[in-house]
């Protein structure tokens, strides 16, 4: 199994770049690497990834052949692909969004490239499936790039170990805000505590936790399945919220909820903790995956076993018994958002690490 080692950085300045296991070791590392370090390598994309000023070198569009093709036909990711791969040569390093069917083909065609395989740098992972063909294809994306980007540090375990992979193709780095691209809502917060999102929302605990206090709740969930067959207490409103309807809920609320279905390999939550921290929101998180990689415990929120009701009503009725208090962990969840959690953040991060990828060898 291959694995990453120094390879030949371009001797553009003293200082050593920084090895994927010091990034392991503290995330941060990468907000750094930009003033240590000129970029090394060449970065190749298809997506627009801007921190700033900073662009991958080369944001290769669909090309214009390909685009008499059907989307929906897997020909024209094949291809595109094909052609990415093409233009990773040398240094270069290839980002790849595991999240949409061209990231997952880039991989998994990587994979079976053999001596030939690119630098390519994947995030946006989602392992869980009941298939074995599409667990072996998961593990095909894995192994086919240099290295899988987690949004928490337990989930670097898990996935290694339901996919029969080593863990050193996983590093952490946690996730982002992404109203933070605008301004925070400014609005007087409401009487009423919001919660929204469909991937692994627990619900149920939810409506068991707020059952009988009287507390207005609304979840806003667009997925059917997340609330079907919910027992709804009196005191919950269940709604289905886009944007940016679904942020002026979250802004205006007294604080935000979220609750996640406990086991699985991968996290949920991260995008919607962020963004209520940024519009200055206390979060109280039942969760066991990624809510301790986002959110202070005590601090900018509260995390609770997930699917436990009984601790997730004591937290609700804390903040929402104690307004100033409440209004004070919101404030300290934007400055942390803000310090650390934004969309700039991790675009920044993640385009650091793949000037880091350049520098070794896969």
């Amino acid at each position: 199994m291959s694995t990453l080692s120094h390879g030949h950085c371009p001797p553009r300045v003293a200082l050593e770049p920084p090895s994927i296991d010091d990034v392991r070791q503290n995330f941060t590392i990468l907000d750094r690497v930009g003033d240590t370090m000129p970029q090394q390598g060449v970065l190749v994309c298809y997506e627009d990834y801007s921190a700033g000023d900073r662009l991958c070198d080369q944001v290769v569009p669909l090309p214009r052949l390909l685009a008499f093709i059907p989307n929906a036909l897997l020909l024209r990711d094949f291809l595109f692909a094909c052609n990415l791969l093409w233009r990773t040569r040398g240094n270069a390093v290839l980002i790849a969004n595991g999240g949409h069917r061209l990231g997952q083909v880039i991989c998994v065609l990587n994979y079976f490239l053999g001596r030939w395989k690119r630098r390519i740098l994947l995030f946006e992972l989602y392992p869980e499936s009941a298939s074995p063909l599409k667990r072996r294809v998961l593990r095909w994306m894995v192994l086919g790039s240099s290295l899988c980007v987690v949004f928490s540090r337990v989930q670097i375990r898990l996935q290694a170990e339901y996919l029969d992979v080593p863990e050193n193709r996983f590093v952490f780095v946690p996730y982002k805000a992404n109203h933070s691209q605008s301004q925070p809502i400014a609005i007087v917060p409401g009487n009423y505590v919001f919660s929204g999102g469909n991937t692994k929302r627990d619900y149920a605990t939810l409506c068991e936790a707020v059952r009988g206090t009287g507390i207005p709740v609304m979840i806003s969930a667009t997925d059917p399945a997340v609330i079907r067959g919910l027992n709804v207490p009196s005191n919950v409103i269940i709604l289905s919220a886009v944007e940016p309807s679904f942020a002026k809920l979250m802004a205006g609320s007294r604080f935000v909820v979220i609750t996640i279905n406990a086991g699985g390999v991968r996290g949920a939550g991260e995008a919607s903790a962020c963004n209520a921290m940024w519009h200055g929101k206390a979060v109280v998180c039942a969760d066991d995956l990624s809510a301790s990689d986002h959110i202070i415990d005590g601090v900018t929120g509260y995390i609770v076993p997930a699917g436990d009701a009984l601790e997730l009503k004591a937290r609700i009725l804390q903040l929402w018994e104690d307004t100033e208090g409440t209004q004070n962990m919101g404030r300290r969840a934007h400055e942390h958002v803000a310090a650390s959690l934004t969309h700039e953040h991790f675009l920044r991060r993640l385009l650091a690490l793949s000037d880091l990828l350049s520098c070794y060898e896969s």
